[in-house]
């Protein structure tokens, strides 16, 4: 989704899911042309480029950077060239780059880089991550069209970047090679463990109908009857605008909003793998992984006791009261709906409250807006009940097509130098776009425009938990949540974390199983009626049965089996 987005799901569904989420979200070539991406053939960053970085006496040649982003509406963010143009005055004499930046949407950026990489365009560094649509970041890696990073961090001519990244964030965002190791492919954005999804809805019509306190939704409950509301009172508003291209309705949000709260965490991500009390897992053999009994008697008690079709009836229900529309996979741009006056609400990331505060100013003056927190565990604020692999969801890699990787990891160590120099990329002129107020807020220069200031996407370049700043009229609520996402204590880790499954061995099933994951779609959107969910089940698992599902299967235990002896369940 846009933003950060949480892309690891929950067990529910299984092999067909599992294979095609981790194909695409699970080397690489670098320097010399090799592909295999061992720590021994990195990028060796030249040593005349970092002495000509550090050094305005050896002022190097001009270059100019091709970077491929996307943004909310697919157009470049408001005053970007006037900060540019500080940039450049800058470090004319220190980088002496130009960035050509090339913007598109979320739905897009995936295919549109990939197909400007077979084409042989000039592509020097581009926004990845695992969920994105058309070359998720471990697919680059394994086709080989992204550069192993290491050398360039820990690494004391990069000062900014040995400050911003250490060893253990970085470690926690490797990807896994064509030769089964783990090295940094991509730079990984985040400033807090886990995404936070949540829906933002009209507080203002919450108000008008009484719902909530004051507007303010505080379960699941509240949450329907807002809903119900939108539904009865306000006509040709559609009450949730979900992006459909990232993702179905069940195992990207049903499953958080309603889920039972448990002690117990044996199960990791949308594989539909649990750990047996021996530490040993095992592979549910169904594409729901609830309708294997052996998977589910290794589950948590609470889990247990549920109907094992509960998630995707519950997803009928959402669709049948219309609470969604009925054409999920054509919905492309869920905000732009939102902002349009035309959905009642639409999900992003808690960690982009500030952005979308600023893009509602703008579109819906007179609307005030309000926060539904997805997660269970987090909205109620239980402590370890909310997972992380404590990884990053957004990256910037650098194709190995590019002759210019050491120029575009001067430009981010620059960046995270000096916190002005974040300042500036991030948030824009001070003074201008945001007034400093202290270390870690800001606000916005007094009479000006909210919609017209500077709004770069920080999650694509800037964001890291060493350098945070929230607007200074960020609700307490919100605070506290942001809080909460960057406090290891509260979390628990998904013993699934560092798992990278690799498909090289089950490639020809890959294919045909990524095939028959597209029949999915309409029975996790809740498009099929409860009378017929069995028998839609049923074909699809014959399908993918058909298409090797067993030995896929079988590789992912082997290769979960193999993880865990190196990095044993702690009972987290």
């Amino acid at each position: 989704m846009e933003g950060s987005i949480r892309k690891t799901r929950n067990a529910a569904i299984c092999l067909i899911a599992s294979a095609a989420l981790l194909a695409g979200c699970a080397g690489g070539n670098n320097a010399g042309n090799n592909t295999g991406g061992g720590a021994a053939n990195s990028e060796s960053p030249s040593a005349a480029a970092t002495t000509a970085a550090n050094s305005p006496a050896n002022k190097p040649d001009p270059v100019t950077l091709d970077f491929y982003l996307f943004s909310t509406n697919g157009g470049e963010p408001n005053n970007l060239q006037a900060v540019m143009d500080e940039f450049y005055k800058q470090t004319e004499d220190s980088l002496n780059i130009k960035i050509n930046w090339h913007w598109t949407n979320a739905a897009d950026i995936g295919n549109t880089v990939n197909l400007k990489l077979t084409a042989g365009e000039k592509v020097d560094g581009f926004f990845t991550a695992g969920w994105l649509a058309g070359l998720p970041t471990n697919q680059a890696v394994s086709k080989g069209l992204v550069r192993n990073l290491d050398a360039y961090f820990d690494n004391d001519q990069y000062p900014g970047l040995k400050k911003a990244f250490d060893a253990e964030y970085l470690n926690n965002n490797k990807f896994q090679d064509g030769n089964g190791e783990y090295h940094t492919y991509a730079v990984p954005f985040t400033t807090a463990f886990t995404g936070g999804d949540t829906i933002y809805y009209r507080k203002d019509l919450a108000k008008k109908y009484g719902i909530g306190t004051d507007g303010a939704l505080n379960d699941e409950h509240e949450l329907e009857q807002y809903y119900d509301a939108i539904l009865q009172n306000e006509k040709g508003m559609v009450p949730l605008s979900f992006n459909g291209a990232v993702g179905d309705v069940v195992t990207t949000y049903i499953e958080y909003i309603y889920r039972p709260l448990s002690d117990k965490h044996n199960y990791s991500g949308s594989n539909g793998m649990v750990i047996r009390a021996d530490g040993t897992p095992y592979v549910a053999k169904t594409w729901i992984a609830e309708l294997d009994p052996d998977y589910m008697k290794e589950m948590p008690a609470e889990y247990q006791e549920l109907d094992p079709l509960w998630k995707i009836k519950k997803a009928r229900e959402w669709y049948t009261k219309g609470y969604l529309e009925k054409d999920l996979l054509s919905q492309k741009s869920a905000e732009d709906q939102f902002k349009a006056g035309k959905a009642a609400s639409y999900i992003r990331g808690i960690d982009t409250y500030t952005d979308i505060v600023q893009q509602v100013a703008s579109s819906l003056p007179d609307a005030e807006l309000g926060t539904f927190i997805v997660d269970r565990g987090l909205r109620e604020g239980v402590a370890k009940q909310m997972k992380s692999t404590f990884q990053a969801w957004n990256f910037l890699a650098i194709p190995t097509s590019s002759k210019y990787a050491d120029r575009v990891m001067q430009f981010l160590d620059w960046i995270y130098s000096d916190t002005s120099h974040h300042d500036l990329i991030q948030y824009g002129l001070e003074g201008q776009d945001w007034v400093a107020e202290g270390a870690d807020k800001y606000s916005v220069p007094g009479g000006k425009d909210l919609s017209t200031l500077y709004n770069f996407p920080g999650f694509e370049l800037t964001w890291n938990p060493n350098y945070i700043r929230m607007l200074s009229t960020t609700p307490d609520e919100v605070v506290e949540v942001m809080k909460k996402l960057g406090d290891s204590s509260f979390l628990y880790k998904d013993p699934g974390a560092g798992f990278s499954f690799n498909v090289d061995s089950v490639k020809a099933e890959q294919a045909k199983l990524n095939d028959v994951g597209t029949l999915q779609r309409p029975l996790l959107d809740g498009m099929i009626d409860e009378s017929d969910m069995m028998a839609s089940i049923e074909s699809i698992q014959k399908k993918s049965d058909a298409a090797g599902a067993q030995k896929v299967r079988d590789e992912m235990q082997k290769q979960f089996e193999a993880f865990l002896q190196e990095h044993p369940y702690e009972n987290q």
